[in-house]
């Protein structure tokens, strides 16, 4: 049996769009729940800026090594691994007992979430011709304004 889903490519856009969303909640959600945790973890001011840092750092040292991964295992693999890894991650945050716990779940959560926008790339490339492939980009970066909105 063979069949086609009539614009199936723009189905993954929203796909990507959707992931993206997720993407940006996790990581903006941070600033919202910044004071409340702030208080139950006993966390200081510097203390919360190494949070974001460790977060910052694991993000940019794995964006191109975030790439490279997709690039050997290929999409659906790699774009599963990354969205698992940052889904675990971001579940993990709900046992931190001390900042310093914290900070390993937010690095953690970069590593996970760098995956992301090459996931997205890729994904691109593979699904839509060029004519194409900055408008399936544009609403795919939607679900970033999305999820910090939603955050």
């Amino acid at each position: 049996m063979n069949f086609k889903i009539k614009g199936l490519r723009w189905y993954m856009a929203g796909l990507l769009m959707l992931v993206t969303t997720i993407n940006y909640i996790d990581r903006t959600s941070l600033g919202v729940a910044g004071p409340t945790l702030k208080d139950k973890l006993h966390i200081d001011e510097q203390q919360f800026a190494f949070i974001i840092m460790f977060f910052q750092i694991s993000y940019m040292v794995m964006q191109p090594i975030s790439g490279r991964l997709l690039d050997w295992f290929g999409t659906k693999i790699g774009f599963t691994l990354a969205v698992v890894w940052w889904s675990v991650a971001n579940m993990l945050h709900a046992f931190a007992c001390t900042p310093l716990q914290f900070g390993i779940f937010r690095a953690l959560l970069g590593i996970g979430e760098a995956g992301n926008f090459p996931g997205v790339a890729k994904t691109n490339a593979e699904w839509f011709p060029p004519k194409e492939r900055t408008m399936a980009t544009g609403v795919a970066n939607f679900g970033s304004g999305t999820g910090a909105l939603i955050a």
